[in-house]
């Protein structure tokens, strides 16, 4: 809502020929896996685990396989919404996605591809059951969890969180097959052992979408929407119509940037890193003949992979921040010879400036009400 302020527009996805998508066309742009460390503490029939996928900018993250290794077998592979706890018992709150026999395989892991890949939203978490149906207590491996970590695996896409194990050759079951022999049928702190192959599909930008890009990518958006500023009338950005920029800005391939994707892996991994200084996160880009200069934050590294080591592309340098200061001081000189003609209306005046600079709009517009002298435009 805050960026159609600044653009009077209503949030949507456009009109005609300039229709804006949700996501690229791609099914998934990224394919991974998530493979568990292996100590082959027991092997048994059965193994219950959550799987939780992180809040990313993503469409969905799908898992399409289920690794596993052991005698094997009758192998089914199961998938229940939120989590398994409470519902090991409870065969008719799962789905089950893959039913197939395989040869014994004590050593390398074999692929269970599932008929119908399973899809997670960000930040979404379900519950997996891998059961095999053959008598015996070597079907598959699986750990028992070790304290000193609270995943079995993490990484910037999902998370893999500990379980619990199932003796039973009847999936669900609550009898042991063995006529108690090893004690009950279900045993906790467990971990599953194997390899989950997954993708993920990403989201295209959107102005309802905005606020869960990553940071660098939004300053980039927020740069290039400052160019509805009157201010930057000298920018070819200028006049291109706002549908337009939105137009543009939803084709941009954000997850092909690794400085965007590097940003993205520290915010996962909740690194407290402190933030550069705006000059550090807005390239200049200079157009000569034009007068002016368009920011976009990390443009030219982000489209041509580089730094710039043109004069053409620059960052502000010295003389552009005594300019910038010598407005400012303008603007305080100002608002104090105001403020020694009213003081009657000081008190309102202080709570509408207030009340302007909490709006988005207010930000953009805020350079043009500044007063300048004429050498200085000459100047810019």
């Amino acid at each position: 809502r805050t960026l159609c302020c600044i653009v009077n527009m209503e949030l949507g996805l456009g009109e005609g020929l300039l229709q804006r998508q949700k996501a690229a066309e791609n099914v998934v742009h990224l394919a991974a896996t998530a493979e568990t460390e292996d100590h082959q503490d027991h092997t048994f029939a059965g193994i219950m685990w959550d799987v939780r996928t992180r809040k990313l900018p993503a469409e969905y993250i799908e898992i399409s396989s289920v690794w596993l290794r052991g005698d094997l077998g009758p192998i089914t592979v199961w998938s229940t919404p939120n989590t398994y706890q409470g519902k090991h018992q409870k065969e008719d709150e799962w789905k089950c996605h893959y039913k197939q026999v395989h040869q014994p395989s004590p050593h390398v892991l074999q692929e269970m591809r599932l008929d119908e890949p399973l899809r997670l939203e960000p930040g979404e978490s379900c519950g997996m059951y891998a059961h095999s149906a053959m008598p015996g207590d070597e079907q598959i491996v699986y750990d028992n969890h070790r304290q000193s970590h609270q995943f079995s695996y993490r990484d910037l896409y999902i998370d893999i969180l500990p379980g619990m194990a199932h003796l039973s050759d009847v999936p669900f079951s609550s009898e042991h097959q063995f006529m108690g022999w090893w004690g009950r049928p279900w045993r906790e702190r467990r971990e599953f052992v194997g390899r989950l192959s997954y993708g993920v599909r990403w989201l295209l930008w959107n102005p309802d979408v905005h606020a869960r890009m990553p940071a660098m990518f939004k300053q980039m958006v927020w740069s290039i929407l400052m160019s509805r500023s009157e201010r930057a009338n000298g920018s070819f950005l200028h006049y291109l119509e706002p549908d337009m920029l939105f137009y543009i800005l939803n084709k941009v391939e954000w997850w092909e940037s690794p400085a965007i994707m590097g940003e993205l892996k520290k915010e996962s991994e909740e690194v407290a890193t402190p933030q550069p200084d705006y000059d550090d996160r807005i390239a200049v880009m200079r157009m000569p003949g034009l007068g002016s200069c368009i920011g976009i934050a990390g443009f030219h590294d982000f489209v041509y992979g580089h730094a710039a080591d043109d004069e053409e592309y620059s960052m502000y340098d010295e003389e552009d921040e005594d300019e910038d200061e010598g407005e400012g001081a303008a603007c305080e000189e100002g608002e104090e010879d105001n403020d020694d003609d009213d003081d009657d209306d000081d008190d309102e005046d202080e709570g509408e400036e207030a009340a302007a600079a909490a709006t988005p709009a207010a930000a953009c517009g805020a350079v043009a009400q500044c007063p300048a002298s004429e050498e200085s435009l000459e100047d810019e």
